[in-house]
């Protein structure tokens, strides 16, 4: 009789475990490893393409140098920007209503399904010599955009940037507003509130 108790008591304990590691059927399994693959294989395929033995001096060619330079320079100052302006609309975008937010949202989801071709000539023909801004970019400061330093920025940003705020609103929405609608009812300022408890 204890035995069988201690059988059942097992068998609820492993029903619990399975529940609380949120078990999945075999075929979710074998779909998402599929998917995984598809992402990790081509990363293989580049790591297979190294020449480890010379990997070494081929970084302290300064040509190598200076390229992972530019790229680290670039991407920090990618990552700043989008958090600067990224992270306010976003906010926006999670505590906004009505047909502006879903337009705005619409204009920030819309990097994300356009072909990179079709982002690349958008950005051209906005910041390009003869392009909407560009054009009085090189007329009133003699500086043109493309193939500079700040167009690597800008079109790090441009695919970059939905990202960061599609993250951060949807974690934003997630969160609820309690705890702001608490901080306010105490009498914290809009500006205490968002540094406070949003961020």
């Amino acid at each position: 009789m204890a035995g069988e108790h201690l059988m059942s008591a097992q068998r609820n304990e492993r029903t619990a475990a399975k529940l609380a590691t949120g078990a999945r059927p075999v075929f979710v399994k074998i779909l998402a490893a599929i998917g995984l693959l598809f992402l990790v294989a081509p990363i293989l395929g580049i790591l297979s393409r190294v020449h480890w033995l010379s990997l070494w001096s081929q970084l302290a060619d300064p040509a190598v140098r200076d390229a992972l330079i530019l790229s680290a320079w670039t991407s920090a100052a990618t990552t700043i920007i989008a958090v600067v302006v990224g992270v306010p609309l976003a906010l926006l975008l999670a505590r906004g209503h009505g047909w502006t937010a879903g337009f705005a949202r619409a204009f920030v989801v819309l990097p994300l399904v356009l072909p990179p071709v079709v982002s690349g000539v958008a950005l051209l023909a906005l910041l390009g010599r003869t392009g909407l801004i560009g054009s009085r970019i090189d007329t009133w400061f003699g500086f043109t955009i493309p193939f500079t330093q700040v167009a690597v920025v800008v079109a790090q940003l441009f695919v970059a940037l939905p990202f960061l705020v599609i993250t951060v609103e949807g974690a934003l929405r997630t969160k609820g507003r309690h705890l702001e609608q608490a901080a306010r009812t105490l009498g914290a300022s809009e500006s205490r509130i968002m540094w406070s408890v949003t961020i």
